[in-house]
């Protein structure tokens, strides 16, 4: 007999500021027996976090998830994890900062993480030989403020007007299209990116995602 997981996820549905709350009376030996409590349970053989939380939404309510909210925080320093031996590859070094108790928002989990990896990978490409590459998530009014900032090459003056347009690279083996792929999907979750560069001395990417999309 299978063992079932001990990983479990739990959400909160919100519709016009009200909560769908269930109430917890059919299993003899839940823990949550008799309590009001969101929407949620344990993981399927081969899950992920998403999938069983769209699985669970479905089976409990009948309701399809098109959109939820997570912590780019938790998905930026997993990433950044995952990411470590590339970047070591290339002899780069990774310096994470993020700021505590960040908000939640809503956005589309496998973009964002599109998003945060082009971004690596841009840098770590820019470093010739070996150098540092900062990444940054903090708060600034009403956004998100990701930073991703190296002392690589830079951008030559020549590229950076089209710099987001598709096919304009100065990479010998770039495809253009990475960096327009970031804008684009920073734009779908209503927020914009920009750059500052220097020849020969490195570029930052600063990307601004709204905490509360507009209804």
């Amino acid at each position: 007999m299978e063992t079932k997981s001990k990983l479990t996820t739990l959400c909160y549905i919100e519709k016009d500021e009200k909560y769908l709350m269930l109430h917890r009376v059919l299993k003899k030996n839940d823990i949550n027996k008799d309590k009001w409590i969101g929407v949620g349970g344990h993981f399927e053989k081969g899950e992920s976090p998403e999938d069983c939380l769209l699985r669970e939404v479905k089976e409990e309510t009948g309701l399809t998830l098109t959109s939820y909210q997570f912590r780019v925080s938790e998905l930026l320093e997993n990433l950044a994890v995952s990411s470590l031996p590339t970047l070591e590859s290339y002899n780069v070094s990774l310096v994470l900062n993020i700021e505590p108790n960040l908000p939640v928002i809503q956005a589309d989990k496998t973009k964002m993480s599109q998003l945060i990896l082009n971004l690596l990978r841009n840098s770590s490409e820019a470093i010739k030989t070996e150098g540092i590459i900062h990444c940054s998530l903090t708060s600034q009014e009403n956004y998100l403020v990701l930073s991703v900032k190296d002392n690589g090459s830079g951008i030559p003056v020549l590229y950076q007007e089209d710099l987001f347009e598709p096919f304009i690279t100065h990479k010998q083996e770039g495809t253009g299209l990475g960096l327009p792929i970031c804008k684009r999907i920073a734009e779908a979750h209503n927020g914009n990116i920009s750059f500052q560069s220097v020849p020969e001395k490195g570029t930052e990417f600063t990307v601004l995602l709204p905490i509360r999309q507009p209804l």
